[in-house]
């Protein structure tokens, strides 16, 4: 072996000398090239050990657990300091990054961080007002439906949407109202609307009056 070679035990300084690049002259020029031994590491372990192989590093499965914070987005990426790959050279860890993927809701639909929800209501109680129920991303809320209420009216509750991330605050739920029309009625149902049509002077003959009434509220 070569004794300008010899290094230490099991390194080698490869075809560079240790400097981790060759040079080659062309004339006037000598260019430089990373050395093909060690590939500029400027050493080369002659006799590697079966876990790293000389690399130095080896691979591992590792869990970690990561605090979501609320209000988070689709496509929001998280950095998980000092979980990343090890150093070169002993040195320190890189970092992680975690992509989210927030899976769609089948109540609301989201819009920043305002939720909006389609709740349908029978004729009948739009048509009289009521009382309801809300689902949020809490409890339940109960809110006071107007008499006379149509298609496309709105009511909103402030602050029970989704936490504002960095800014502080939740968003709102915003409740669209969908009027629902009975396909089926039992007799004494059908007379009583009848009745509701003949002293309201609401022409019901030529066409049915549920029909009329959908055209309406349409």
């Amino acid at each position: 072996m070569d004794p300008e070679q010899n290094r230490g035990p099991n390194v080698l300084r490869g075809t560079c000398g240790g400097r981790g690049q060759v040079h080659h002259s062309q004339g006037f020029f000598t260019l430089s090239s990373t050395c093909p031994t060690c590939r500029g590491a400027g050493k080369v372990i002659s006799d590697p050990c079966d876990t790293c192989h000389g690399h130095g590093v080896t691979e591992e499965v590792k869990t970690v657990s990561v605090k979501v914070p609320p209000g988070v987005d689709d496509g929001t990426r998280l950095r998980i300091r000092a979980e990343g790959e090890a150093g070169r050279k002993g040195g320190p860890r890189g970092d992680l990054y975690v992509f989210l993927h927030v899976q769609a809701s089948d109540v609301f639909q989201r819009d920043g961080a305002d939720l909006h929800l389609k709740f349908d209501l029978p004729f009948v109680q739009a048509a009289l007002g009521c009382e309801v129920e809300i689902p949020t991303l809490g409890e339940p809320v109960k809110i006071v439906v107007k008499p006379g209420t149509q298609f496309g009216d709105t009511h909103v509750l402030r602050g029970e949407g989704i936490p504002r991330i960095n800014r502080g605050g939740k968003g709102d739920i915003i409740v669209h109202f969908a009027i629902t029309i009975p396909t089926k009625l039992t007799e004494k149902q059908r007379d009583a609307l009848e009745e509701y049509a003949k002293v309201s002077d609401i022409p019901h003959k030529e066409a049915s009056f549920f029909e009329r009434l959908k055209e309406k509220i349409i």
